[in-house]
């Protein structure tokens, strides 16, 4: 199942939040109150600042909004457009092989969603 693959770490790493990405999260939410940020997005931020991690798969805009507000993730808005063009399809070569592998699609199913994708 989806979910066991997720907590036993097979289909990524589970991290949990410190007492110091909790204060370092309610700094960012007090600095920035003017966003509409939630606090999970800034312990997100927290997280992702002590990891070193300077990219995110997200579904809104408030990661957007770190790279261009907060220092440290300052790099993501210096990329290039090309290279944001290249690191969008390499991302998105990424997901779609591990959808493939999700729903373990033979090759012949795997060509037939491509053909498909490929006429929209």
């Amino acid at each position: 199942m989806l979910g066991d693959k997720f907590f036993n770490s097979t289909l990524a790493e589970v991290r949990r939040l410190t007492e110091a990405d909790i204060r370092a999260a309610w700094e960012v939410f007090r600095k920035f109150e003017d966003k509409d940020w939630s606090f999970t997005d800034c312990a997100s931020y927290a997280v992702m600042e002590r990891l070193g991690i300077n990219k995110a798969f997200a579904f809104d805009h408030h990661f957007k909004q770190f790279g261009s507000t907060l220092s440290s993730l300052e790099t993501m808005r210096r990329t290039t457009h090309a290279n944001l063009h290249a690191d969008a399809s390499r991302w998105e070569r990424e997901i779609d092989r591990l959808v493939y592998q999700l729903y373990e699609l033979t090759e012949d199913e795997i060509s037939i969603v491509k053909g498909a994708s490929a006429g929209h």
